[in-house]
């Protein structure tokens, strides 16, 4: 099962937090610092970024990966997007 998705900046920042079981915030801060503390030595060039946390509601729903094809997550967000 998944617990958390978190994305960050270089900096130490982040970027997208999504959590999928219940922590207490300092538990979230702690998880946080020792993501960056082990990712930031990474390559540039895999960093990535979510610009929306509806795209990540698609690919995952209650920690549990719902969908993986790109083209089943555009089509709903096209559909989504129509609603709008």
């Amino acid at each position: 099962m998944i617990r958390f998705i978190l994305l960050q900046n270089r900096q130490g920042k982040t970027r997208l937090a999504k959590y999928y079981v219940p922590l207490e915030d300092s538990e979230k801060h702690k998880v946080e610092y020792e993501v960056h503390r082990l990712v930031v030595n990474r390559d540039p060039k895999f960093t990535n970024f979510v610009e929306v946390y509806l795209i990540l509601d698609e690919f995952i729903l209650a920690g549990e990966l719902q969908e993986t094809s790109k083209r089943a997550i555009i089509e709903r967000m096209g559909e989504l997007e129509k609603l709008e």
